[in-house]
């Protein structure tokens, strides 16, 4: 619920600050506000984001709260939850987009850590390729790496020899 409030926090202070813009500024991505926010979790998330927009003064944008278990749908304030009939189109529309807002998460996660994946500490030492040049003539001597089919395999022998092992 902490991690709740501080998504719609930042996010509807970013819109916050769009607003102040003069004439002929470039607007950000979220220029104007939405007339429902929906969350994905029970009443405690629900009750986390409702607060996040009480706090910065955000009275007219509803809250309600899609909670994966029963597909129950969650109000501010509210004891119970509201639960629609499985074959209810407002149903679909909130699992729909739910999905979605699933779906891009995952999809920059995975561009966000292929990203770092890619990255090194090594490449911020400068001419760390000249080591590659490196050639003292005293110590002339011919390197050349094993390629994979050179590789020998043996059976393990602790376990039975059904696995392979390469070294």
């Amino acid at each position: 619920t902490r991690a709740m409030h501080q998504v719609i926090t930042r996010r509807m202070k970013r819109w916050i600050s769009d607003q102040n813009v003069e004439i002929g500024e470039v607007v950000g991505k979220f220029a104007y506000a939405p007339n429902l926010i929906v969350v994905d979790g029970g009443a405690p998330q629900v009750a986390a984001a409702e607060r996040a927009l009480l706090e910065l003064g955000i009275t007219d944008i509803a809250v309600v709260g899609l909670a994966k278990r029963l597909e129950e749908i969650w109000l501010p304030g509210n004891p119970d939850p509201i639960i629609l009939p499985r074959n209810s189109e407002g149903l679909y529309l909130l699992q729909r987009v739910r999905d979605e807002a699933h779906r891009f998460a995952i999809t920059f996660h995975r561009s966000r850590r292929s990203k770092i994946m890619l990255e090194s500490l090594l490449d911020e030492i400068e001419d760390l390729d000249a080591l590659d040049e490196f050639d003292d003539e005293e110590d002339d001597y011919d390197y050349k790496p094993r390629s994979r089919s050179n590789n020998k395999t043996k059976r393990n022998r602790k376990s039975g020899g059904s696995r392979k092992q390469r070294y």
